[in-house]
């Protein structure tokens, strides 16, 4: 699918529930999470080519970041199930994203001085 966001508008907030991929083709994103001061801190700018929603797909849903329109924002969209069959079938980019999706998610949580031992990230290491 694709989605269309206006500059400011968010695509999704920090704790919302949801499982979505997420492919940038035109437009600007923030992204940035609460710290553990509850200080909203920038983590991110993201471009034309860039994804994100694969920390969520890989964490069964729990969304550690809030991502908001800088500019027009156009994605396109893979929904829970279509990203894990495309990951079933490409095994080297399943691996791929899950190091990525790692990587992001212990990067977000260790910077802002959270750490919760229950978070499913941590079980992946």
């Amino acid at each position: 699918s694709s989605e269309y966001f206006d500059a400011g508008q968010t695509v999704y907030a920090e704790s919302m529930p949801g499982l979505k991929f997420y492919l940038i083709v035109r437009g600007t994103a923030r992204v940035s999470a609460l710290s553990a001061t509850r200080r909203d801190v920038p983590l991110a700018v993201l471009q034309d080519g860039d994804y994100f929603g694969e920390v969520e797909v890989f964490n069964g849903g729990h969304r550690n970041a809030t991502v908001t329109a800088r500019t027009p924002l156009l994605c396109l969209t893979l929904e829970v199930s279509t990203f894990e069959a495309v990951m079933r079938e490409f095994i080297v980019l399943q691996e791929v994203m899950r190091q990525m999706a790692l990587g992001r998610g212990l990067t977000t949580i260790s910077s802002l001085g959270r750490r919760p031992r229950n978070n499913k990230l941590w079980q992946l290491i």
